[in-house]
């Protein structure tokens, strides 16, 4: 899609008029409220549109009636729809050698100069005025903000050509091993935002500087640079972001822990029962039973402690593990001990689930 008319960029995108549209170019930053969520080594800053915004409408119109009509690459899986972070995962399934890379400061490092190179072929002609209008409704600062409707989409279309490049590089490596080789080999590589995972059942990344030192190369000659701290390469399982990729993708231990303890919670019950895994019921004759799953610690998926006021909101935190799970089960091969697992913990979820519903 192009834009080569100021007029149909505010009609026929923004579905706004130039009023509306000047005001809120006045004082950007006033559409959003700015929070900080911890991180490992420091904090991360949220920059959240606010829903009832004029910004927020037009940022919408962005993505429905410009943004998502621009074609990404196969590997791009984050941001996309009907895709998934273990979708991510799962296509790397079954493989040998794994390597893992993450970017530094992914959103951040996306500026105006960046966008400006991206996005100039979608507004052609002389006048610059709709690109540099586009430009600011979706950056504070001259960077993308964690928080803005447009900003996922954004960067994956900044990561376009990148992707490609890597994608082509991929398998121009593969080459070089196929003269050599009987068999074809294929590198696979997906992109979930800032992490990229490659993988390849005979090339060990972990003895192939070169292949890691080129992908490097490529983001660097991009503007992107590599979380040191952060790669990984692996053989027969790689472990990240609370999961376990190999002959399938699990939950890591650490990942079931929260479940665990809920589960451990409601099936309570005396220490020389036959029936070890029945339900206890008795958990709702104490009148401070929410509290004492409070006092569990259970944390949400920015690490942060959850504190449930209603069993409504227990019920949804519970619910949403649910589905997490049933998504897992889902992208993995059938027969897989890991999901044989899995299935039976679904199961005692959903009776943990009705047993609350049946009891408040």
């Amino acid at each position: 899609m192009f834009i080569n008319e100021y007029d149909y960029f505010i009609n026929g995108v923004l579905k706004t008029s130039e009023t509306t549209l000047k005001n809120v170019q006045k004082d950007i930053k006033a559409n959003y409220t700015t929070h900080k969520i911890p991180k490992k080594n420091g904090e991360r800053i949220i920059h959240a549109i606010k829903k009832d915004s004029d910004l927020y409408n037009l940022q919408k119109n962005l993505c429905l009636h410009f943004l998502d009509t621009i074609p990404l690459p196969k590997p791009v899986i984050g941001f996309v729809k009907d895709e998934n972070y273990v979708r991510f995962l799962s296509q790397h399934i079954g493989k040998r050698y794994f390597l893992r890379l993450d970017i530094n400061s992914f959103f951040d490092t996306v500026n105006r100069k960046m966008l400006q190179k991206t996005f100039k072929e979608f507004f052609p002609g002389s006048d610059n005025t709709s690109l540099s209008t586009f430009i600011d409704l979706c950056t504070i600062d001259g960077k993308l903000p964690q928080g803005a409707v447009t900003s996922p989409v954004i960067s994956n279309i900044v990561f376009r050509r990148i992707d490609q490049r890597i994608l082509k590089y991929c398998q121009n490596f593969d080459d070089v091993y196929i003269s050599k080789r009987s068999n074809k080999e294929s590198i696979t590589y997906t992109r979930y935002a800032d992490d990229l995972l490659f993988s390849s059942d005979i090339i060990d990344f972990s003895k192939n500087a070169f292949f890691m030192g080129m992908i490097i190369s490529i983001l660097k000659d991009n503007g992107f640079t590599v979380n040191k701290t952060k790669t990984r390469c692996s053989t027969n399982e790689i472990s990240f972001s609370g999961f376990v990729l190999g002959r399938d993708v699990h939950l890591s231990r650490k990942k079931l822990h929260e479940l665990n303890k809920v589960i451990y919670f409601f099936n309570k019950a005396d220490e020389h029962s036959y029936k070890k895994y029945r339900l206890n019921k008795a958990v709702f004759t104490s009148g401070d039973w929410l509290a004492k799953i409070n006092s569990l610690e259970l944390e949400g998926p920015f690490g942060q402690k959850k504190s449930f006021k209603t069993p409504e909101e227990l019920l949804n935190y519970l619910c949403g593990f649910r589905s997490f799970l049933l998504l897992i089960l889902r992208e993995n091969p059938n027969g897989s001990p890991h999901m044989e697992q899995l299935d039976k913990k679904i199961h005692k979820l959903e009776e943990i689930i009705d047993l609350i519903l049946c009891h408040t």
